[in-house]
């Protein structure tokens, strides 16, 4: 179960993102800080926060959480190098991990957005992968997705890199729903996740389409992150 909401907190779950997308023409150096709540079951269980710092196309991407469930911790930390290519949107360079605590464990992972290759190197071992399309992180994915409901899609697949292999999601504009975050009311559009993983998105189309929640559907209790603080210096 642990293992599970880690992996939510990631795409924090997210997701990761939880910021909104920018185009490589409006971005030249700027800043967007995400602090999000999060929850098990409808309890509180921690935190969880990215940083994202864009430069002209590139892009920086810093996530942490920290959760506690029956009194034992978990802190999770992640950066990626990320890139706005015209043809393939956002798209992952590379990334590393690293949880402690439960489930520790360290990743290093290249990507060659060239044939679609990774390179995932953990504490013993280094595999490679291959696929068809462009391989993205957690964090990267949610951006992508972002993207693209801004641009008015509706349904689509991404491609993640996963501690152990290769996943392919379906992504699906479920409709616009009306949000109660901290007694204060928010239109979003929610997008479904369909794959091994079951995940509920929720962007703001009013404000950049950043993320304001991510639910992990689990089979035996939910895990959810809400949106807290935003700031941001982008234009």
């Amino acid at each position: 179960m642990k293992k599970k909401i880690n992996l939510l907190l990631t795409l924090g779950l997210s997701g990761l993102v939880f910021t909104f997308p920018i185009s490589a023409k409006q971005a030249k150096q700027c800043q967007v800080n995400n602090h999000y709540r999060s929850y098990l079951g409808g309890i509180e269980v921690g935190d969880f926060q990215r940083q994202v710092n864009y430069n002209g196309k590139q892009l920086l991407l810093s996530s942490s959480s920290k959760i506690t469930i029956l009194g034992l911790a978990t802190d999770f930390k992640q950066t990626t190098q990320a890139l706005h290519n015209p043809q393939q949107g956002i798209i992952t360079e590379s990334f590393n991990q690293e949880i402690t605590g439960f489930k520790a464990r360290k990743l290093k992972v290249k990507i060659n957005n060239q044939d679609f290759s990774s390179l995932l190197s953990n504490d013993n071992e280094s595999i490679n992968y291959q696929h068809s399309a462009p391989i993205r992180d957690a964090d990267t994915i949610v951006l992508e997705v972002a993207r693209l409901v801004k641009q008015g899609m509706s349904e689509f697949e991404l491609t993640r890199q996963a501690s152990d292999g290769i996943e392919t999601y379906h992504y699906q504009v479920q409709g616009r729903e009306v949000l109660n975050i901290n007694d204060q009311r928010f239109e979003a559009i929610k997008v479904k996740q369909q794959g091994k993983e079951q995940v509920s998105f929720w962007f703001e189309p009013s404000h950049h389409y950043r993320m304001l929640k991510a639910r992990y559907h689990h089979w035996l209790l939910d895990g959810t992150i809400e949106l807290q603080t935003f700031t941001s210096n982008c234009h």
